[in-house]
């Protein structure tokens, strides 16, 4: 196989293991939105964030994250708070609900990944950590530099 067919064939296999991961995953969690998951991650990365930051991770408008968050802060998904240092500005954080589904995502995180993972000899296991952390590296760099 030549390298664009090798490209080719690593970024289906890469889509098609996202998906079949998220589905999985995602399975587990059917009575709690697709959108609410995906802030209760965001904030688990970012331990908090500005409503206009919530809105372009999901690529929404402000109004629609506001609509979202609205909702979440009702069901004590996420809690929301007048910046103090700028106060025209909405921080956005975990909620007790928010806390609660977290630490089970995690735990299902972590069944998953076993699931899988330990089949794979531990020097595959090395390299496919070495070539993610790589890649995850470059992903930052490139996301930097275009902010800059």
């Amino acid at each position: 196989m030549d390298k664009e067919g090798l490209l080719k064939a690593i970024g289906d296999d890469l889509f098609d293991l996202s998906l079949k991961m998220n589905e999985e995953f995602g399975g587990r969690y059917v009575d709690i939105p697709e959108k609410y998951r995906f802030v209760l991650l965001l904030l688990w990365q970012y331990e908090r964030l500005y409503v206009k930051d919530v809105a372009k991770l999901l690529h929404i408008s402000s109004s629609s994250a506001s609509q979202l968050l609205s909702k979440m802060e009702a069901e004590q998904y996420i809690v929301r708070e007048l910046d103090p240092e700028q106060r025209r500005k909405t921080l956005v954080f975990l909620g007790d609900m928010g806390k609660k589904v977290l630490e089970h995502m995690e735990q299902t995180r972590k069944d998953i990944t076993s699931k899988y993972f330990l089949k794979i000899p531990y020097e595959d296991l090395e390299a496919f950590h070495r070539i993610l952390s790589q890649l995850k590296e470059m992903i930052e760099k490139e996301r930097t530099e275009q902010v800059e």
